[in-house]
């Protein structure tokens, strides 16, 4: 049967898959039970540990890249705060100081969980390296030196040499094919985070012997037959009248013979438990011990299954139990302690009742919300996920101050205007001076009542009566934002 290019093609690809998959077929994922029967060579221990180092390394730039992405969404958070004045930016204000106080923690969480993974790694990186070597040399191939030429009477040249040689091929020694698999069965782990570990136990490089043991061998030249001679005072390799020759058989010998890797827990008393035990200058160890692996994989084990929180899951039922966010909502609410349906009902104040609102206008949508900041010499209108850093971040908050600044100079000379000189404006200079707050400017002919101290007095005056005048939820007069007061620190 013929078959056309377009079905050609496709039994190719088809038999190319089935290859592969058969290829695979004895990939296993691995549970403890099955390590020490399936990883039962120094190699494959050296990957398993591999495997384990690239698990650990892979959940501590998890963890880094979590604190990033709350470090972006806290800096959002502040951005939406300063540019408002109204309850919704309140609210940004109190997720801003929240997502700080989260971030602030994380950092300190990452330093000991950095630094359990870089002393783990080290540790676990240099025993791959003495077991790959010990490796290699296990594979080392001797060769048998020629029979040492002994003439008769010869005693000028004691000893006779027997040159020899090692080749030893350190480029294959354990090679890790994948970071995440092991061996070329391509086997995973049920539980890279075990307080199991399997290692090939240091004693079985510890103390070595060449095995089988090298022999010297006996035999003759030109169909003679020699033998082991031991007549009178006579010892060596001859026989009657007949030539013989020593040889070395040392071509089959071993330095290290086959080692069975064991699993034992990580803990102190390799036991079900948390005690990782101390191990003394563990770090100065260039082929750590058993134990050094051992302490080392339990400390970093334990720093890694630390979760952070990642204010992305944040969820809207999650507020009432954030005590950094609840303490701001109380400031914002006066001051009052917060709790059950009082803090139910300032939750719904200022974040609403809307659970997947609140995941929208929070979360999900902060990013791609516009604020101006300068760029060089111009101001430029872009996304707050472009201004989470560096002079953006700064040039952001920095320009919303200002306007700030700007708006409060204006509302207080309205409020001036609309409050006091009326008042003043229309009293007789003889009723002028008898008010507290007026007083008489000019001559007495063409002079008139004014406010008291002018414009710096009616901000004294309205500051000390904290009168509200350009609504009730300007930041101007009534209350400065939660933010702003934290950026004043």
């Amino acid at each position: 049967m013929q078959l056309t290019g377009e079905r050609s093609r496709t039994l190719i690809l088809a038999l190319l898959l089935l290859t592969q998959s058969q290829w695979h077929a004895d990939g296993k994922e691995l549970g403890d039970d099955d390590l020490a029967t399936t990883l039962n060579t120094r190699c494959l221990a050296v990957e398993y540990l591999a495997l384990r180092d690239s698990v650990m390394s892979s959940k501590v730039l998890s963890a880094f890249a979590t604190a990033a992405k709350n470090t972006k969404l806290a800096a959002q958070w502040e951005i939406m705060a300063a540019g408002g004045n109204d309850q919704q930016a309140d609210a940004f204000a109190a997720l801003a100081v929240y997502g700080r106080a989260v971030t602030d923690r994380q950092l300190a969480q990452l330093h000991p969980l950095l630094k359990s993974f870089l002393e783990s790694s080290a540790t676990v990186n240099r025993r791959i390296g003495g077991e790959a070597l010990t490796a290699a040399i296990s594979k080392a191939t001797f060769t048998d030196p020629a029979p040492p030429g002994v003439g008769s009477y010869d005693t000028a040249a004691d000893p006779k040499l027997l040159a020899t040689t090692v080749t030893v091929s350190t480029g294959d020694a354990c090679p890790i094919q994948e970071l995440n698999k092991i061996g070329s069965g391509q086997h995973t782990l049920k539980n890279a985070l075990s307080r199991k570990v399997l290692l090939t136990p240091d004693s079985t490089i510890s103390s070595t012997a060449l095995t089988p043991a090298p022999t010297l061998t006996c035999t003759g030249t030109e169909g003679a037959t020699p033998r082991w001679d031991s007549n009178s005072n006579l010892r060596g390799c001859s026989g009657s009248n007949n030539a013989g020759q020593i040889g070395v058989k040392i071509s089959t010998s071993k330095l290290f013979s086959a080692a069975t890797p064991t699993l034992s827990f990580d803990s102190a008393e390799d036991a079900d438990n948390d005690n990782c035990g101390d191990v003394k200058n563990m770090l100065k160890q260039t082929m750590p011990t058993d134990a050094a692996v051992k302490h080392a994989i339990c400390k970093a084990r334990q720093a890694v299954t630390v979760q952070l929180e990642d204010l992305e899951n944040l969820a809207l039922s999650d507020l009432k139990s954030k005590p950094e966010l609840v303490a701001a909502l109380q400031e914002l609410s006066g001051g009052a302690k917060l709790e059950n349906d009082a803090l139910e009902t300032a939750i719904k104040t200022y974040f609403g009742s809307d659970a997947e609102q609140f995941k929208t206008t929070f979360v999900t949508e902060v990013k791609n919300k516009h604020s101006k900041y300068r760029k060089g010499e111009q101001l430029t209108n872009a996304p707050l996920s472009e201004q989470t850093s560096g002079t953006a971040y700064t040039s952001a908050l920095a320009h919303l101050r200002q306007e700030r600044n700007n708006l409060m100079k204006t509302a207080l000379k309205a409020s001036a205007t609309k409050n006091v000189i009326p008042e003043c404006a229309k009293k007789k200079k003889s009723d002028c001076d008898k008010g507290a707050s007026c007083e008489w400017k000019g001559s007495e002919e063409k002079g008139k009542c004014e406010a008291k101290g002018g414009e710096d007095g009616v901000k004294a005056e309205n500051g000390a009566k904290n009168t509200n005048t350009t609504g009730s939820n300007s930041f101007v007069i009534n209350k400065v934002p939660l933010l702003i007061a934290f950026l004043l620190l």
